[in-house]
């Protein structure tokens, strides 16, 4: 794995190159979080609210709905090593969630917050460590 290509992608805040260095740090990503239960039916986050951060969450214990027709509510979501992360996109253009997100069972939830998350990422890449 090229630190360049990395770099590249992280720079460009591409969600696919940003899920790629997930995929491979998930362990790393998971350690910023912070955890809270969530139970049944307790709303993890609501469509055409603005994103505030990352979620990983456990596919089979998170249900997830979408009000609007054609609100593409797929694209909010990434399968990586057994989690579901949810808001990648709209973070990284900073558009609202498409999507709702309700927890179908009492589980954990994984969440990032976006400044963390960017500053993580700036680190990971060497983006903040260049010198002008």
């Amino acid at each position: 794995m090229s630190n360049t290509l990395d770099g590249r992608l992280a720079v460009d805040r591409h969600p696919l190159g940003l899920a790629f260095l997930l995929g491979h740090h998930l362990e790393e990503a998971l350690a910023l979080s912070i955890t809270s239960v969530f139970k049944r039916d307790q709303v993890i986050f609501y469509e055409n609210h603005w994103p505030q951060g990352l979620y990983f969450v456990d596919p089979e214990k998170v249900s997830f709905l979408s009000d609007g027709p054609g609100s593409g509510a797929s694209q909010d979501k990434i399968n990586l090593g057994g989690f579901v992360v949810l808001g990648l996109e709209a973070l990284v253009k900073g558009e609202p969630y498409r999507l709702r997100a309700v927890a179908a069972d009492d589980t954990n939830i994984y969440f990032v917050p976006k400044t963390v998350f960017f500053s993580w990422i700036d680190r990971l890449t060497g983006v903040g460590s260049q010198a002008s």
